[in-house]
């Protein structure tokens, strides 16, 4: 089974959205105006890594058939 290239860059990816959704929690804490903009690039990046996975789950089911 060969190993995924794709996959180093979908964790990083989640591990940045939890970094600024942690990121959002706290600016809501101080401040809630500032918190939508962590939030929504949050959400961007879980919306990237989300389309890397199914972009690795086509390449993984091409090389099957």
């Amino acid at each position: 089974m060969e190993s995924s290239t794709l996959l180093p860059w979908i964790y990083t990816l989640l591990i940045a959205s939890t970094v600024v959704f942690l990121g959002g929690a706290v600016a809501r804490f101080i401040r809630h105006k500032e918190a939508t903009v962590w939030y929504r690039g949050s959400m961007g990046l879980l919306g990237f890594a989300i389309a890397l996975t199914l972009l690795e789950i086509l390449f993984a089911l091409s090389r099957t058939r």
